[in-house]
């Protein structure tokens, strides 16, 4: 028996999933917990599975953009109960290195939901930097973040998501509020367990 709660999220630290978790967390009072950043809403369903998590947490639905393909496919294949539906307004910051000057960006890289969500303004405001979706773990914004910081992804790359993950990795901010909708951008994230 686990000695707190253990909860896996579909992406990584500094994530919009871990924020709307951590909001859940804090409203209900909940202070014995742990957090896997399991990247993947496969893999939220598979550690449930295997027993290495308590709940899961994925973004199911955006008001801009539908419902979210990863989710439902993954969904498709595991049986689980419902347990909360949380909404998060989501506003995307885009961010760079500070040792990579502006002029020298070529490539915008984050999930591809984060270009759904902000395909005028970035097609409108930043037509000349390409936009790439990564694989695997780097389909999270968050884990580009952490790439990008690390040097893993060519420093010329820029991303866009959280403005949480610039403080967490000392990033310049080049523009706020690039989703389309503003203030009506809701994206809604289920918390479920294993049936």
């Amino acid at each position: 028996m686990w000695d707190r709660v253990r909860y896996g999220i579909q992406w990584g630290h500094g994530s919009f999933n871990e924020q709307t978790l951590k909001k859940y967390i804090q409203e209900k009072d909940i202070t014995e917990y742990e957090i896997a950043y399991l990247f993947t809403t496969e893999h939220v369903f598979q550690s449930l599975k295997n027993w290495e998590i308590n709940y899961g947490l994925f973004a199911i639905h955006n008001s801009a953009w539908s419902l979210v393909d990863e989710s439902l496919e993954a969904m498709s294949k595991y049986a689980f109960t419902i347990c909360e539906k949380i909404e998060t307004l989501i506003q995307h910051t885009l961010m760079k290195r500070k040792d990579t000057p502006l002029a020298q960006l070529e490539t915008i890289m984050a999930h591809p939901q984060v270009f759904l969500q902000c395909k005028e303004n970035l097609a409108t405001h930043y037509p000349h930097l390409t936009t790439k979706i990564g694989e695997w773990d780097l389909i999270d914004t968050a884990k580009v973040a952490e790439a990008l910081f690390n040097g893993e992804i060519p420093s010329n790359y820029a991303v866009c998501g959280p403005e949480w993950l610039a403080k967490l990795y000392d990033f310049e901010i080049i523009a706020r509020n690039l989703q389309d909708l503003k203030d009506k951008n809701i994206t809604q994230f289920l918390l479920v367990e294993k049936r």
